[in-house]
């Protein structure tokens, strides 16, 4: 390998280890030392890619968030016009990607809480980009309510990122408990949470 692949490798490195450290001990336990014991590196090559630990945590939760974001865009395009079918395949596919390894779901869910405001930035803005998602494929007004049309946009938008608030806490509070959460039932709760919303915005769609 030349200097440039060498690098890319140690990078790599030190994203399986982040997410293997920030997944299990948590990212206030981590640090800098843990991380290079963790991916075989000494410090010196920890700063060759992240200026700080909070950078690396940053990597990781973004790559995770394209990676789900991604998933959950195709599952809903193969829906066709149903709006429920739409919401529960993302659905399925958002919470069964982070469940089937607990490490995703820490980090994305629980370990970005709280950092610092520019990872409170980064993931507002996550949180944003999904409610634009619902907003655009599940909270449209039905044809033929000229009543729903009149509904302000500003609302509308305020009910995605309810929506997103309420699945981000009923997913983290499912790892807080004991025992392994159950995707399935997760999915379900969260499909009847959009169906109850979508029915009491607009009660003749």
């Amino acid at each position: 390998m030349d200097a440039a692949d060498r690098i890319l490798r140690r990078r790599a490195s030190l994203l399986d280890a982040a997410l293997e450290l920030f997944g299990t001990q948590g990212y206030l336990a981590t640090s800098v030392k843990d991380l290079c014991t963790q991916a075989e590196l000494t410090e010196r090559y920890f700063y060759e890619s992240f200026p700080r630990r909070e950078d690396l945590l940053l990597d990781v939760y973004s790559g995770l968030v394209e990676r789900v974001f991604t998933l959950t865009i195709a599952a809903m395009e193969t829906a066709g016009d149903d709006r429920l079918v739409r919401a529960r395949l993302g659905l399925e596919a958002f919470i069964r990607f982070l469940l089937e390894d607990a490490r995703r779901a820490r980090v994305v869910l629980i370990e970005v809480v709280g950092v610092s405001p520019v990872v409170e930035d980064s993931r507002n803005a996550v949180m944003h980009r999904f409610a634009q998602v619902i907003l655009g494929a599940f909270l449209t007004p039905p044809e033929g309510d000229p009543a729903a049309a009149t509904l302000p946009p500003e609302e509308l938008g305020m009910m995605a990122t309810a929506l997103v608030g309420a699945v981000n806490h009923v997913l983290a509070d499912s790892l807080a408990r004991e025992g392994r959460p159950d995707p399935g039932m997760l999915v379900r709760v969260c499909v009847r949470l959009f169906e109850a919303s979508y029915s009491s915005i607009f009660p003749r769609g």
